[in-house]
């Protein structure tokens, strides 16, 4: 029994548009060819690996396909009696919806039922009407099925001019854009495609990356390149400028393109205009002696920079390592008080260059518990040296020509006098160095 939908009753029309219309009508899922696509013009339709795809099964569990498919009757009757048009998605999601294979053979589904003398070119006018009113296909997805439909009529003989007015008016676009169509579906690499399917890149983009040749039969490169696109989109002019400076850094540095893409601040020197760029990395070459290879990768000072600002950054960190260096027996007496007080701290000082040359900034990092205590350690510590290490080294044994008695002291007579004031005085700046490090080099056993 065939039941129309309410809303959707078909009108009375006359034998010829009904058959490009189709009629209303419920059909058994079981009852759809599903292994011929030839009409099929998305590239999704059969994955089912895609979020949005999930959420179609869900859907449709809950309520059911809620559009109409369309399928045309088949002029036999040796098999299953209707072939699919438009909805492969949306059947591909009802199976997925069914936990066993008969229910969903028994499915009642409403379709838009072609008549079996609607020829395969409307058949193909009327998916592509349909998916493109629905804004179902991406430019990728248009661009194979141009490919799909130029291979068939050419093969049935028809002529290459026919075919571009054929493929223009099915998909209401001009032959120029056919024709770039047709170009981008000759693309081989699967990422590439993948890109263009998801609106990464543009077509255009697409068909470029193609011609260059740090990218030619190279995956790693190709993806590398895909993915700093994918988190930096870019027009067709911006790309070309970035690629225009990743073939200079490639070309002076020896690195492959995919290094060159995860060097730090990738993005902003290869945004630059070609010469503007080359002058900063000649400039900083110059200013530091260091190679391509650092200067790409930011030891040497930072490429989004122009060549004054890159000056004042030297002098900078040059400025800061001097006075760094100079003030180190600062840290060095601060660090050693926060150890002897058993404060977990460290201890930094660095010009404040905001605030004026005569200002520093002090950082103290310790557990909150030992605040006070740190304070009151870097107070102190201008008036504690830093302890020295004393090696305690058994000492050479002179030759035998040198040997001196020792005297009833214990002492060498020779030695003592020259090392005695330093060890003195080392103990007198330095209480804390303990009592055993204090004792002379040469002693005799008191056995």
């Amino acid at each position: 029994m065939i039941l129309h939908r309410p809303q959707e009753k078909p009108k009375q029309t006359s034998s010829d548009s009904a058959d490009q219309n189709g009629i209303i009508q419920q059909i058994r899922a079981g009852d759809i060819d599903l292994d011929k696509d030839k009409f099929k013009v998305r590239i999704d339709e059969i994955g089912s690996d895609s979020v949005e795809f999930h959420q179609l099964v869900e859907s449709i569990r809950k309520n059911g396909i809620l559009n109409n498919i369309i399928v045309k009757k088949y002029s036999d009757n040796s098999g299953k009696p209707y072939q699919l048009i438009s909805g492969f998605r949306r059947i591909t999601a009802l199976k997925a919806s069914k936990d066993d294979p008969a229910s969903f053979e028994d499915e009642l589904i409403w379709a838009r039922v072609l008549d079996a003398t609607v020829s395969d070119d409307d058949a193909y006018r009327i998916s592509f009407t349909e998916n493109l009113a629905r804004k179902d296909l991406s430019l990728w997805e248009i661009a194979q099925a141009c490919a799909e439909i130029k291979k068939k009529m050419g093969g049935a003989g028809k002529v290459k001019g026919d075919i571009d007015d054929y493929i223009a008016s099915l998909i209401q676009k001009d032959k120029r854009t056919v024709r770039r169509y047709l170009k981008l579906a000759s693309i081989q690499d699967e990422k590439i495609k993948a890109a263009v399917h998801s609106g990464n890149i543009s077509p255009t983009m697409a068909l470029e990356i193609g011609k260059k040749d740090l990218v030619k039969d190279d995956p790693i490169n190709i993806s590398a390149l895909l993915d700093y696109l994918g988190a930096h989109p870019k027009t067709t002019r911006q790309f070309e400028k970035a690629y225009g400076n990743l073939e200079y850094c490639c070309d002076k540095s020896k690195m492959s393109l995919a290094a060159v893409l995860e060097c730090k601040n990738a993005d902003g020197f290869l945004s630059l205009k070609k010469k503007e760029f080359e002058k900063r990395v000649e400039h900083l070459r110059g200013k530091t002696g260091k190679e391509y290879p650092d200067i790409l990768k930011g030891k040497a000072g930072s490429l989004v920079k122009d060549a004054s600002e890159i000056d004042a950054d030297l002098e900078r960190k040059k400025a800061g390592k001097e006075f760094q260096n100079k003030n180190k027996d600062i840290v060095d007496r601060v660090q050693e008080a926060f150890h002897k007080s058993d404060i977990d701290g460290e201890f930094k000082i660095k010009p404040a260059l905001a605030s004026g040359k005569n200002q520093i900034t002090v950082t103290i990092t310790v557990p909150k518990d030992q605040i006070w205590q740190a304070f009151d350690a870097a107070s102190r510590a201008k008036n504690t040296p830093v302890a020295k290490v004393i090696q305690k080294t058994q000492p050479k044994a002179p030759a035998e020509k040198n040997i001196s008695p020792v005297s009833s002291t214990g002492e060498n007579p020779e030695s003592a006098p020259a090392v005695e004031p330093a060890i003195k005085n080392e103990c007198q700046e330095n209480p804390n160095i303990p009592r055993q490090s204090r004792a002379r080099p040469y002693q005799t056993d008191k056995n």
